[in-house]
């Protein structure tokens, strides 16, 4: 493992939503450079056998601030995150004609407020490290005001791509944070839909679906070395739309 020079924590990425298969696929692609990998898997729904895929897991309820802080206090005692992928959220109906508060004050918080919570318990250990990379992601429907049927979705990723200055100013600390708008990913969950697929593909530009290959070779660059001077952007990576 990689450690951190001022403590005897191993450093790792930290991958929230991790067991889907965009996670699945970053995990793979960390992997392949030795960084560890160390899931947040959501404790209402993803099962033990994901958990075997990372070097580390903890059960976390993206909708409870006390669980939040609870995890994360227990992660940041035994690792040093030097890297943040935040691919954890919920997609569930909902229109405009029938909207209600509950259901956009939970999508909001789990898909915009939970990152920042996360971002900013694991913020100081990036700065006393000189390193951090922070990629919080977002859906190119927000480029289109999502669809008719993901008013929740749609509004909460759009206030995922907020970042506050005070991330933006830690870029002097080497700790880069930007937003990855990830177009239409053949995904397990895409194909769950049951919808006509081939009238969302003739959409794309490029006239094909990601894969959660290279999305996620994406997102691990963003979140390396390699990015050496990319911070406080919004990113489309969609194929073209």
């Amino acid at each position: 493992m990689l450690f951190d020079l001022m403590t005897d924590k191993p450093k790792c990425c930290l991958i929230s939503g991790a067991s889907s298969d965009i996670g699945l696929a970053c995990q793979q692609e960390l992997a392949s450079v030795g960084m560890p990998v160390v899931a947040l898997l959501n404790s209402a729904s993803e099962c033990q056998p994901a958990s075997d895929q990372f070097d580390d897991f903890f059960h976390i309820d993206l909708e409870s601030e006390s669980s939040i802080a609870t995890v994360m206090e227990a992660l940041l005692g035994s690792y040093c995150v030097s890297r943040f992928i935040s691919l954890g959220s919920i997609n569930e109906p909902s229109y405009f004609h029938s909207i209600d508060g509950k259901s956009l004050s939970r999508h909001l918080f789990v898909n915009a407020i939970a990152p920042l919570l996360i971002a900013k318990d694991i913020v100081p250990g990036m700065v006393d490290l000189s390193f951090g990379r922070i990629v919080l992601t977002s859906s190119i429907g927000v480029k289109f005001g999502g669809s008719l049927s993901s008013i929740g979705y749609s509004m909460s990723k759009h206030a995922s791509e907020f970042i506050p200055q005070q991330l933006r100013r830690l870029a002097k600390y080497n700790v880069f944070t930007n937003v990855v708008r990830i177009g239409v990913t053949d995904t397990r969950r895409l194909r769950m839909l049951g919808k006509n697929l081939e009238s969302r593909r003739a959409l794309i530009p490029a006239n094909r679906f990601a894969s959660p290959s290279e999305i996620a070779a994406f997102l691990a660059w963003l979140s390396s070395e390699n990015n050496s001077f990319m911070s406080g952007q919004i990113l489309n990576y969609s194929g073209g739309e």
